[in-house]
């Protein structure tokens, strides 16, 4: 029947293959979305040339948030002063590590070197056996010395405009630190002059 109406062959092939278009475009777009992994081809470290590899890369969505990190900052321990502690006039005369360390950071501070730390300390175990409320008030000898290194007020040095204008030697018997800071003070801008014997003199030492 269909030879004898060769148009309706035409119209009905023409429908088959209408409709086929259309469920396969329907296909088509009914397809899934795109997997979030994705295979990437890198060459094998082996052989350059041959047919790459798959690694799977997977896509992560990470959100914003907040993170709390611990930190640990590790201070280092102040030098402390290892070296002789000596002892003028025997057992009972020198300062303690403890103190001698105290000294030796003001000495440090003003540029002083190991051996004149050490020459410090036996300047004041000879001048106060280390006790900072040491005061020597003979006059008689020409004395009103303060503190760890007898530092003389009938010098001057405690006068107005002086180098310790600023000091009080009264504070030296109960602040250690700051009796140490003082003869550091004085050992920076005359040397050992002060404590020179028979030949005192202030000259800026070098070390």
């Amino acid at each position: 029947m269909i030879e004898n109406y060769p148009w309706l062959a035409i119209c009905l092939m023409g429908g088959i293959f209408t409709f086929g278009s259309a469920t396969l475009g329907d296909a088509r777009m009914d397809l899934p979305p795109e997997p979030l992994t994705r295979p990437v081809f890198v060459h094998t470290t082996d052989n350059p040339v041959a047919s790459p590899s798959v690694v799977e890369v997977t896509s992560t969505a990470v959100r914003s948030t907040a993170v709390q990190v611990e930190t640990t900052t590790t201070i280092p321990e102040p030098r402390r002063w290892t070296g002789p502690i000596p002892a003028h006039y025997g057992e009972g005369s020198a300062c303690t590590p403890e103190q001698a360390t105290i000294v030796a950071h003001h000495m440090w501070h003003y540029g002083a070197s190991d051996d004149t730390v050490e020459w410090m300390l036996g300047i004041i175990s000879r001048e106060s056996t280390c006790d900072p409320a040491a005061h020597n008030g003979n006059r008689r000898t020409g004395d009103d010395s303060w503190g760890l290194c007898q530092i003389n007020a009938l010098a001057g040095w405690f006068d107005a405009g002086q180098l310790f204008g600023d000091v009080d030697p009264n504070r030296f018997a109960t602040d250690f630190e700051y009796n140490a800071n003082a003869c550091a003070r004085l050992w920076s801008a005359c040397g050992r002059g002060p404590w020179n014997y028979g030949d005192y003199y202030c000259k800026e030492p070098t070390s």
